[in-house]
């Protein structure tokens, strides 16, 4: 039969398992919250950087074809001037 000193011991004992439990449990929250948020900015991070490309890709085309424009357009004026030309 056991005293009340180890009933004593066993009760804190158990409280103290109970609340490293707790901790641990805490803890694993705490860290999984940690991850879900790291994950969240990279993929953010991640999508902003891709926006950024696709933006850089269309200002690249767009200049390349106001620039195919104006050479065309040129190229109209020098044929229409040489047509006044040799007429």
């Amino acid at each position: 039969m056991k005293t009340q000193l180890e009933e004593k011991q066993d009760v804190a004992a158990q409280k103290k398992v109970s609340k490293d439990t707790e901790k641990d449990k805490q803890r694993a929250l705490d860290e999984a919250k940690k991850q879900g948020e790291e994950a969240l900015k990279q993929k953010l991070k991640d999508e902003a950087g891709k926006k950024k490309q696709e933006v850089k890709a269309k200002k690249a085309k767009d200049e390349e074809e106001t620039r195919r424009k104006a050479e065309d357009l040129k190229k109209k004026r020098e044929e229409k001037w040489l047509r006044r030309r040799l007429k």
